[in-house]
């Protein structure tokens, strides 16, 4: 696994992140793994019960999914982690699987914006793991930057 581009949702409630999450894996035909707090599931179904527990760590190893015009992306991961102040729900792309990563800048940032609005968030952003460092984000919320991929021209 090489460099991962990670896109974070902040989100307050657990029925918050379960719509979240299942928009996000809409399109995903099948999902190969579902781990809650280390233990194995099975039903992506019952995710908003699952998130009403109020785990630690949701994990799910969904099959390709697709990211708005880059098309269908596999080994993408989502990771539902509790914080704070809610939840993070976590989208990790290994740019192994990219061609251009330029390109994947470009649609995240569009999928994301249109994931923001469908599910009512407020803050997200994306960038290299982590993603938490600001002086390698790709975008937080509507502001693109610091970072940028070179150009593959």
């Amino acid at each position: 696994m090489g460099q991962v581009v990670e896109l974070v949702f902040e989100v307050e409630t657990p029925a918050q992140a379960a719509h979240l999450v299942l928009g996000m894996l809409q399109g995903a035909e099948q999902h190969r793994s579902l781990e809650v707090d280390g233990r194995a599931r099975c039903d992506v179904e019952e995710i908003p019960e699952l998130l009403a527990e109020n785990p630690a760590v949701l994990f799910i190893l969904p099959s390709p999914i697709e990211i708005g015009e880059l098309g269908w992306v596999p080994d993408v991961g989502i990771r539902v982690v509790r914080v704070p102040a809610g939840f993070d729900v976590e989208l990790s792309i290994d740019l192994d699987d990219i061609a251009d990563p330029g390109a994947l800048a470009r649609a995240l940032f569009s999928h994301a914006q249109r994931l923001a609005a469908a599910h009512e968030v407020t803050s997200f952003y994306a960038g290299l793991e982590p993603a938490s460092d600001e002086d390698t984000r790709l975008f937080t919320g509507s502001e693109l930057g610091p970072y940028r991929f070179p150009s593959h021209e």
